[in-house]
């Protein structure tokens, strides 16, 4: 519904421009307008779908111990909605190419952590892997061991390089 009001709004913006010979009214046009594909380009960065090339799943606790206890490893991406850096790896790091080829290979468990509104459990789970704040990512080996802490942001070259040593020597490789 938000997407109807944005589009109504600029096209007035655009029209107020147009039809306008007043510098105020062309001002207040174009800060509208501008406003108006600020909010569009957030909207689609604020997507924290489940799913996708990684096929992500929540993060309850009882899932990671699911996971090591099948001999998979494990890629756990701590986000929130408005976490503006996470959105950029979610968008441009975790679909690339590489990333989803490596991590198919290794038959990697996508797991997120929202941290949008506090949770305990998963800010103490944080914290016991080493991350400070966000964005953090952490690599579990298939045994649930932790290979590689990233945070900030991270080139899609460095998680490729992060899920390589996630299976153990003697597992399926």
């Amino acid at each position: 519904m938000w997407w109807l009001w944005l589009g109504l709004l600029l096209s007035w913006a655009g029209m107020a421009i147009a039809r306008s010979r007043g510098w105020m009214v062309r001002r207040v046009a174009t800060i509208t307008g501008v406003a108006g594909v600020v909010l569009v380009v957030a909207g689609g960065l604020a997507v924290t779908p489940t799913g996708g090339p990684l096929d992500w799943q929540p993060l309850p606790a009882n899932r990671l111990v699911a996971a090591s206890n099948d001999g998979h490893p494990a890629l756990v991406e701590f986000t929130a909605y408005w976490c503006i850096n996470c959105k950029v790896l979610e968008k441009m790091v975790y679909v690339d190419p590489g990333v989803v080829r490596e991590a198919h290979h290794v038959s990697l468990v996508a797991l997120r952590a929202d941290l949008t509104r506090p949770h305990p459990a998963l800010e103490r789970q944080l914290a016991a892997w080493g991350g400070t704040g966000l964005t953090f990512a952490v690599v579990l080996d298939d045994r649930g061991r932790v290979v590689a802490r990233l945070s900030g942001i991270f080139t899609s070259n460095a998680i490729e390089h992060a899920i390589e040593p996630s299976v153990t020597r003697g597992g399926p490789r």
